[in-house]
């Protein structure tokens, strides 16, 4: 049969922490690179407002008009402004009329520019209507999408205002890829070194919470094995060191409990081999003839009286889970004491007898009753 790879704890609290923190890592990942991207349209179209709405008001001063009303505007200083703006914001900037058509531009953004083509008729209307903002190829004035925002450019025509073009600020749609390539690149770098510590504060910190837990396995596979002197070191305060103290404690209540059962096993043993040890004597005695015809019926009652107790000793051993369960129940009956100690004493009379011991004082006994049970007297005595 094929054995299962054993995962300890250790594993799988090591594993289960370090994907939580990629998941983590992933999510704050996405989280930051949308707030980023969101953030560098915002600037984005901020500065290329700012710049537009800047083009407009030069375009709206540098404009005069002749006497049939025909547009002028000064070309000259519009080429020598447009580039150098356009170059510091890295961006392109034209100006066009109402119908869409590119007066004059200035590129700062890598790419082409068709300046022979206009610009879309509803793109214009959104424009000229107060601002456009979206990305685009403006109808094909662009190979590529660009970021544009597109604004109106206004004069004073006898007291009113009239819309007489639009001014648009573009900048290349890629370099928002690249912007977000290098913010992921950074955050790739920070997360592999914040994952690099997180992995060994995260190994250290299973190793020594699983480490009481290995003891505690290899102290219960020594108790199985009858050794209930191992005890396990504790170390800290939370559950581990009260899971410890409280192995500690059991370990203490399992020693005790074995040299509680080996001594009532040598008890119990002592308990049997006595009556039995009698029993043995007293028949020998009778079937070689040592004990005469005359005594046997005294000894023979005896033997009764031992086999009898020997019956009620075996029926205490069944009765021992009343014991652990403390229901213990006595058989209290009122007997004679002293009628107990001399059985007792008359069965240990082989003994006696070959130790040689004289015992004095039997002739002046006398009846003694008491309250209790004769058994676990007996056992006493």
């Amino acid at each position: 049969m094929k054995q299962t790879k054993r995962k300890t704890i250790f594993k799988k609290y090591l594993q289960m922490t370090l994907v939580t923190i990629l998941i983590s890592f992933c999510i704050l990942g996405l989280v930051m690179l949308l707030c980023f991207n969101s953030n560098w349209k915002r600037e984005k179209r901020d500065g290329l407002q700012k710049n537009a709405m800047s083009i407009s008001e030069v375009v709206s001063h540098s404009v005069s008009f002749r006497p049939d009303g025909e547009l002028l505007m000064d070309m000259a200083e519009m080429e020598k402004f447009l580039p150098v703006l356009s170059r510091n914001n890295t961006s392109d900037i034209f100006v066009v009329n109402r119908a869409g058509q590119i007066i004059v531009n200035a590129q700062g953004v890598n790419g082409t520019l068709h300046t022979d083509k206009n610009i879309p008729a509803d793109i214009m209307k959104k424009a000229l209507g107060g601002r456009y903002d979206d990305q685009t190829m403006l109808g094909g004035i662009y190979e590529a999408p660009c970021y544009v925002v597109g604004v109106p450019v206004t004069v004073q025509l006898s007291g009113k205002t009239q819309t007489i073009g639009a001014v648009f600020a573009s900048v290349a749609a890629h370099s928002l890829v690249e912007y977000r390539k290098d913010i992921l690149r950074m955050f790739l770098f920070a997360a592999l070194a914040a994952f690099a510590v997180s992995f060994c504060m995260v190994w250290v910190f299973s190793y020594n919470m699983v480490r009481p837990l290995r003891i505690m396995a290899d102290a219960a596979r020594n108790f199985g094995d009858g050794n209930f002197n191992i005890r396990v070191p504790v170390t800290s305060r939370d559950e581990v060191g009260e899971l410890a103290v409280a192995f500690n404690n059991m370990a203490d209540s399992l020693a005790s409990s074995e040299y509680t059962r080996r001594n009532f096993i040598a008890n119990v043993s002592h308990e049997l081999k006595t009556p039995m040890t009698t029993i043995a004597g007293f028949i020998d005695g009778i079937l070689d003839g040592t004990i005469s015809s005359e005594k046997q019926g005294h000894y023979l009652r005896i033997v009764s009286q031992e086999v009898k107790r020997l019956s009620r000793l075996v029926k205490t051993m069944l009765d021992l889970s009343r014991i652990d369960n403390g229901e213990l129940k006595l058989c209290l009956t009122r007997f004679d004491i002293t009628e107990t100690v001399l059985t007792t004493m008359i069965s240990f009379e082989n003994a006696i007898e070959k130790k040689k011991i004289a015992v004095h004082g039997l002739e002046d006994t006398h009846p003694i009753f008491v309250d209790g049970d004769s058994d676990m007297i007996h056992q006493v005595v």
